[in-house]
């Protein structure tokens, strides 16, 4: 069975989030196909996602991440090959390195991407306004912002990992960003910035709806952090 897995870091237009990764599966051999049973999981098998006769041809590759198969990537979670009676014959597991505050190389604790200056979106005199690379609009640092799973309580509800001080931050960054959309759209409206193209303001409004849904989920996790 020649096989690769590899875990390579992602962006994605649907999630304002800078910690997506994806994990990719590529048979190696020549000499024809393989079909296997996998399993997708977290470090401690709680939640398990089991694929059974996965095919994949020769130099064929399979990518696994929220989008083709609903899986966000934590730290710790592992993409495994499963064996006769379902035993893991080989593994791969995802493991970042993860920063102390103020140890991180990149943004030196502000949490900040470093690409767009926290904005989550980055302006050029040519291109125009455009969602960061770099953090996918998120605008938080790529380098530290490591996704991690979010503990449960006995009774089985999930309680934030974060403390409330770093998810009201996060609230006031994405807030900001929001509110800088909309200033833009005001200044065009009364003539006090020139007006850009129709793919532009789509962007613009994909931008502030992918925003608005992240603030959302940020209000969330705040409630749950108390």
């Amino acid at each position: 069975m020649a096989l690769k897995g590899e875990f390579s870091k992602r962006t994605s237009v649907k999630l304002t989030t800078a910690g997506l990764y994806s994990f990719t599966l590529t048979n190696t051999g020549w000499l024809g196909s393989e079909t296997l049973d996998c399993m997708l999981s977290d470090e401690g098998m709680t939640e398990p996602h089991v694929i059974r006769g996965l095919r994949l041809k020769a130099g064929e590759a399979a990518v696994f991440n929220e989008e083709t198969c609903r899986w966000m990537w934590c730290q710790g979670d592992f993409f495994a090959i499963l064996g006769s009676r379902d035993k893991i014959e080989k593994k791969w597991q995802l493991r970042l390195k993860a920063y102390r505050p103020g140890e991180c190389p990149e943004c030196r604790g502000s949490r900040r991407c470093q690409g767009c200056r926290g904005e989550g979106v980055m302006f050029n005199t040519y291109a125009g306004l455009s969602i960061c690379s770099r953090c996918g609009g998120s605008g938080v640092c790529t380098t530290c912002d490591i996704p991690t799973r979010t503990p449960h309580s006995a009774s089985g509800t999930p309680h934030s990992h974060r403390p409330p001080a770093v998810i009201q931050n996060e609230i006031n960054d994405v807030q900001r960003q929001i509110d800088n959309i909309e200033w833009g759209w005001k200044m065009r409206d009364i003539g006090h910035s020139p007006d850009v193209g129709y793919a532009l303001q789509m962007e613009e409004a994909r931008l502030k709806s992918a925003l608005q849904k992240r603030l959302i989920t940020l209000q969330d996790e705040l409630s749950r952090a108390y």
